[in-house]
């Protein structure tokens, strides 16, 4: 019998403390449900590991009033306030940002990408839609086109770094502007990267609240030691 209620609490604690599947496919910034930072301005961001998962991109969103926040600076944020999300780079939002690896937990599916500079290497590849970033071929910051509320059905190889400078200005975030980082093969004479993110993307859902979860739990391990102690 108490192996029973040890097994069916350690199934209990399982289906609750796992980490919420993704949410709806996302065709529009108003799908996305994760959004993180205040204002009245929107970015979104999409993430796509390219995996043999059935979901393999996924959105989230990122607000803000004043300033100009880098591409850096919001996938920073973002990766700060989900506990599912983690990076790892060097530098920052302001300077020499540089991603080598992403993990992504969806429910318990793990999502991993770590860059690999051999011959037949991967990387994460930055892409854009609307908002700013410093051509280093024109010397000049240029209008990324696209952008709006919808997700782009096209997207530019990012001409610059994330963060705000790289030796120069770099990305600025613009109302409605989208980032895209996308896992993948890239050209070892050209180091383009030749991956682009899918079309298809799944909103990342934030995690429960972890006290709503816990009073949640040992409210339902009771009710269930006090029936099969009942039986």
């Amino acid at each position: 019998m108490k192996k029973t209620i040890r097994g069916l609490v350690a199934s209990i604690a399982l289906l609750i403390f796992g980490a919420a599947p993704a949410g709806a496919v996302v065709t529009s910034l108003d799908d996305i449900s994760f959004w993180v930072g205040s204002g009245s301005n929107r970015a979104g961001l999409v993430i796509d590991f390219h995996s043999v998962e059935t979901k393999t991109s996924f959105a989230w969103g990122f607000l803000w009033d004043t300033g100009t926040p880098s591409g850096a600076d919001m996938l920073i944020a973002i990766d700060n306030a989900d506990a599912n999300l983690s990076l790892t780079y060097s530098g920052d939002g302001e300077s020499n940002f540089f991603l080598s690896g992403m993990d992504y937990v969806d429910g318990s599916t793990l999502y991993s990408g770590v860059a690999d500079y051999g011959v037949a290497g991967v990387s994460w590849g930055y892409y854009l839609s609307g908002g700013s970033a410093y051509d280093f071929n024109t010397s000049q910051t240029v209008a990324i086109p696209g952008g709006g509320t919808s997700l782009p059905s096209s997207w530019t190889v990012s001409p610059s770094g994330a963060s705000n400078s790289l030796a120069s200005p770099g990305r600025s975030l613009a109302d409605l502007s989208w980032d895209a980082w996308s896992f993948g093969a890239y050209n070892p004479v050209t180091f383009d990267h030749e991956v682009p993110p899918s079309s298809t993307v799944y909103a990342a859902v934030p995690e429960p609240t972890t006290f709503v979860l816990l009073g949640f739990a040992g409210g339902l391990i009771i009710y269930v030691r006090k029936r099969f102690h009942a039986c």
